[in-house]
């Protein structure tokens, strides 16, 4: 009650990350593991300097099955057709988006994806609907409308493979615009946990005493008119990870995705 969120999902995430904060070097905590009760020393470290995960290195690779990986953490424009080369006769593609993009691609890699299924009458027949937005009237507070629905135009050679996009609580805003675009695409599951639901473009509001605050601008929806925000991206699969998985080192995230490219 007292740690606003837009979900749960976000709650939790933004709870976990400061639970262990202090001004001090180090914390003395108590937990339970396994059976057992037991206490630890934790050092601290400077939010600046905790860089856990690093943005080096190429952001797609090729997995054993022929299977590629995209993160979106640290892609560019540049890696675009790359990867449409790299990976054109790949059994499938594992896009992870357990991040924030590093370069906004709904459209750029979207396209690669889309279907070619038939869409509503009102849309050119060479794009596919993935989004539509609401906005406010300043001239009419408490007015919304609805703008036209968003499209991914079909790019001339789309991926006959399968496409597994990977999200959870981490996956927020342009990431979680980005899961809905590829969403549209002709074969993709997407997998994981669900999202922070706090889509949109942000609006600050600044307070008196120097504080300042947000929301966000406009609301995200399906083409359906089904809502995203304080809601978030659900996942067609639900896959978490364990804490067994975690003590072994494993991602059973990916290990789920090349299971349903596999099988």
């Amino acid at each position: 009650s007292y740690y606003p969120a837009s979900n749960e999902a976000a709650r939790m995430r933004d709870i976990s990350r400061f639970i262990l904060r202090s001004n001090k070097n180090s914390i003395q905590i108590k937990y339970i593991s396994g059976n057992r009760n037991l206490e630890k020393e934790l050092k601290l470290y400077d939010r600046d300097k905790s860089h856990y995960r690093s943005d080096n290195g190429k952001s797609f690779k090729l997995l054993a099955d022929n299977i590629g990986y995209i993160t979106l953490k640290n892609i560019s424009k540049d890696d675009i057709e790359p990867i449409k080369a790299t990976f054109k006769n790949t059994k499938g593609i594992i896009i992870d988006i357990r991040n924030y993009p590093k370069t906004f691609v709904p459209f750029l890699l979207g396209s690669y994806f889309v279907s070619s299924s038939p869409v509503p009458s009102f849309v050119p027949s060479s794009s596919t609907p993935f989004a539509k937005f609401t906005i406010g009237n300043t001239d009419n507070p408490g007015e919304f409308t609805f703008t036209k629905i968003r499209t991914i135009p079909k790019a001339k050679d789309t991926y006959k493979g399968k496409l597994i996009v990977i999200v959870n609580e981490h996956t927020q805003s342009q990431a979680e615009y980005t899961a809905m675009a590829f969403r549209a695409g002709a074969n993709t599951t997407i997998i994981g946990s669900t999202t922070a639901g706090a889509d949109g473009n942000f609006s600050t509001i600044i307070l008196p005493g120097g504080l300042r605050t947000g929301i966000s601008g406009i609301g995200v929806y399906y083409p359906n008119g089904k809502e995203t925000q304080r809601v978030g991206i659900v996942p067609d699969i639900i896959v978490k990870p364990t804490i067994e998985g975690i003590k072994k080192g494993k991602d059973e995230l990916i290990e789920k995705a090349i299971e349903l490219i596999k099988g």
